[in-house]
C-alpha cells in the first residue's frame, strides 16, 4: 500500500522527532528542529486542502486569462520526463554588486577644506547582480 503525501510527511516528522531530536544537544539547534517538526506536521494536516485550493486557483487564472482575450490550453502541457540526475549539484555563489544608497553618498561642497571629515555609513543594498 502506497502512503499518501500526508502520511509521508507525518512519517518524516516522526523520524525527526523520535530519532534525530534525541541526538541534538545544542539548545538552539533543538529549538530549530522542534520548529521544523511542527511545520512538517502542519503541512501534513493541510494536505487535503491543496487540491481544492489548486482547483480554485486554476479556475480564477482561467477567468483572468479569458477576460484578457487569451484562451488557456484545454489539455495539460507536456511535462519533462528526463530522469533526474543523481549527481549532486553544487551551486556557485551569486555575483554580488554593492550599490550605495543615494542618501548616503557623500556630497562634498566644492569649497570644503581638504581636512573636512565625512561620515559614510554602510551601503544600503547588497543583492545578487542579477537582481540589481
Amino acid at each position: 500500500m502506497a502512503l499518501d503525501l500526508g502520511d509521508q510527511l507525518l512519517g518524516a516528522a516522526r523520524v525527526l522527532r523520535d530519532t534525530v531530536a534525541p541526538a541534538v544537544t545544542d539548545p538552539y539547534a533543538a529549538d530549530v528542529l522542534r520548529g521544523v517538526v511542527a511545520t512538517v506536521e502542519a503541512l501534513a494536516a493541510g494536505v487535503d486542502a491543496i487540491e481544492p485550493f489548486l482547483r480554485w486557483d486554476i479556475e480564477g487564472t482561467v477567468a483572468v486569462l479569458r477576460s484578457a482575450g487569451i484562451e488557456p490550453p484545454t489539455e495539460p502541457l507536456p511535462v519533462a520526463t528526463t530522469p533526474v540526475s543523481s549527481t549532486p549539484i553544487t551551486p556557485s555563489p551569486p555575483k554580488v554588486r554593492v550599490r550605495p544608497s543615494p542618501e548616503i553618498t557623500p556630497k562634498i561642497p566644492r569649497d570644503a577644506p581638504a581636512s573636512a571629515s565625512i561620515r559614510v555609513s554602510e551601503p544600503s543594498v547588497i543583492a545578487p547582480a542579477s537582481v540589481l
